[in-house]
C-alpha cells in the first residue's frame, strides 16, 4: 500500500509537471503570437522596440553605420526609410574623407529634433540647408547630421570629442532642448567635484533584463495600458517618457529628473535645477573651446519654442554665436501660430518645421559666407527649386510661386540626398 501511496504521489507530480510545462509553453506561444501581430498589425513601438544601436564605452549608445530599416509618420502612418550612412549619420548620402577636406563642413549635433528619425530624410532641414549653401555657389558646402534621438548635452559634447572627422568641421552647431539639463541628470555622465570641477564618468551599466524586455514591442504596450487604465495620462510627452523609459536611449525616468524640467516652468531657483545649469555651462564652455582649438567656429541653435528660449536665459552664452529660431520663427509668423510647425501626433516639428529651420539658418548663416543675402530671389528659389523636387511640405504655399524659374534638374536633387534609399529600392 505504501508503495502503491508512492507511485501515484510520483504519478500526480509528474502530472502537475506536465499541466505546468503546457501552461508555460501555451503562456509563451500566446505572448509570441501577441507580439507578431503588434509588430506587424500595430507598429506604433516600433522606434523603442526595434531602433539599431551599440554600447559605447563613454555614451551610452551611438549608432551604428550602414544600418536601416523602416518607421511610420506620427500623422500619415506613411513607411519611410530609416538609414545612417558609412559615418554613422542619419544621413542618405555616404561622405568621403575627400569631400570633408574640400569643402567648408558645417555639423550639427543635438537630439531628437537634430536627426529627425520621424520623417523622410530629404525633409530634415540640414538637406535643404546644404542645397542652399551650394546652389550657385563655387566653393562647396557639406551639411553633416550628428543628430541622435535622445541625446542631451553631455552625450552630444562627448560623439563630437569622439567623432573622426572632428578636426575639418569649419562650424559646428548644437540643438539645445530644455530636456538636455535632465539628461545630464540622469545619465551622469559628467558631474562637479573638487571647487565645481568638471569630471567625466563611464556610462552606468544597463541591467540585462532591462535591454532584453526593450526588445518586445508587447513590453510597450503593456506599458502604455497600465498608464491608460491607472494613470490616464494625456500629457503627450508624459506617454512618449513612457513608452520609452526602458528604451536603450536612455537610463532612467524619474521623479527626480521630472522635477528638474518641472522647475524651469515655475521654480528658477531650485537648488537641484541650478547644479544641472553649472554642469551645462561648463559642458557647453568645454565644447566651444575644443572647437575653437580645432579651428571651427562653435554656434547654439535654440529651439522655436517659449520653453527653450525661457531656459536659455539661465545659460551662460558669454561669446557664444546663438541662432535663436524662437525669435526668428516668431518675427515673420503672423499668426504666432506655431502649431503648423509640429506633428498633430508628436511633439517634434514636422516637414514645415524644417523647412522653415533650413531657411532661418541659412538666413543666420550669411554672415560667414560671401554669398547673397537670404532677402532677394536667391534662396527663395533655392527652396524652390529644392521642394519641386523632393515634394513640398503641407503649409509651405510661400515656396510655390509661379514666378520662380523651373527647377531643370529635380532628379540630380533627389538623387544626391536620397542616394542610399534609392539603392535599397532597386
Amino acid at each position: 500500500m505504501a508503495l502503491q501511496g508512492k507511485n501515484g504521489n510520483i504519478a500526480k507530480s509528474k502530472l502537475w509537471s506536465l499541466r505546468f510545462l503546457l501552461l508555460v509553453v501555451s503562456l509563451l506561444l500566446t505572448l509570441c503570437l501577441l507580439e507578431v501581430a503588434l509588430k506587424s498589425l500595430y507598429p506604433k513601438y516600433q522606434y523603442a522596440a526595434d531602433s539599431d544601436y551599440q554600447k559605447s564605452e563613454t555614451r551610452i549608445w551611438s549608432r551604428n553605420s550602414n544600418s536601416h530599416y523602416q518607421r511610420l509618420h506620427p500623422d500619415t502612418q506613411a513607411i519611410h526609410w530609416v538609414c545612417h550612412n558609412n559615418l554613422g549619420l542619419r544621413q542618405h548620402r555616404n561622405f568621403s574623407e575627400q569631400q570633408l577636406e574640400a569643402s567648408t563642413t558645417l555639423a550639427f549635433f543635438g537630439d531628437s529634433f537634430t536627426e529627425n528619425l520621424r520623417i523622410p530624410t530629404a525633409y530634415s532641414f540640414t538637406e535643404p540647408f546644404d542645397y542652399l549653401l551650394n546652389f550657385d555657389s563655387e566653393h562647396p558646402y557639406t551639411t553633416l547630421n550628428f543628430g541622435i534621438d535622445g541625446y542631451g548635452t553631455d552625450q552630444s559634447y562627448l560623439y563630437y570629442r569622439e567623432a573622426a572627422a572632428k578636426t575639418r568641421l569649419d562650424h559646428v552647431f548644437y540643438i539645445f532642448t530644455a530636456n538636455d539639463l535632465r539628461n545630464i541628470f540622469e545619465n551622469k555622465l559628467f558631474i562637479l567635484e573638487n571647487e565645481n570641477e568638471l569630471k567625466q564618468n563611464p556610462p552606468q551599466k544597463t541591467p540585462w533584463a532591462i535591454r532584453f524586455i526593450s526588445k518586445f514591442h508587447l513590453t510597450y504596450f503593456i506599458i502604455e495600458n497600465i498608464d491608460r487604465l491607472f494613470y490616464k495620462s494625456t500629457d503627450l510627452n508624459k506617454r512618449i517618457h513612457l513608452q520609452t523609459f526602458i528604451d536603450h536611449t536612455k537610463n532612467y525616468h524619474s521623479e527626480e529628473a521630472d522635477a528638474i524640467e518641472e522647475a524651469l516652468r515655475s521654480n528658477p531657483e531650485s537648488a537641484q535645477l541650478q547644479e544641472n545649469i553649472t554642469l551645462f555651462n561648463k559642458i557647453l564652455k568645454r565644447w566651444k573651446n575644443d572647437v575653437e582649438k580645432a579651428g571651427g567656429q562653435f554656434h547654439l541653435i535654440i529651439l522655436p519654442r517659449a520653453f527653450e528660449d525661457n531656459a536659455s536665459a539661465l545659460t551662460d552664452l558669454t561669446n557664444t554665436n546663438v541662432v535663436n529660431l524662437y525669435k526668428r520663427f516668431s518675427a515673420k509668423m503672423a499668426d504666432d501660430n506655431y502649431a503648423r510647425f509640429i506633428f498633430k501626433n508628436d511633439p517634434h516639428w514636422n516637414e514645415t518645421g524644417n523647412a522653415w529651420a533650413a531657411r532661418e539658418l541659412y538666413e543666420y548663416f550669411q554672415e560667414f559666407t560671401n554669398q547673397s543675402p537670404m532677402d532677394n530671389a536667391h534662396g527663395e528659389q533655392g527652396l524652390h527649386n529644392y521642394y519641386s523636387a523632393i515634394g513640398w511640405p503641407e503649409t509651405s504655399a510661400e515656396w510655390r510661386s509661379t514666378d520662380f524659374k523651373q527647377n531643370a534638374e529635380p532628379e540630380s536633387i533627389v538623387q544626391k540626398y536620397t542616394s542610399i534609399e534609392i539603392a535599397l529600392e532597386q
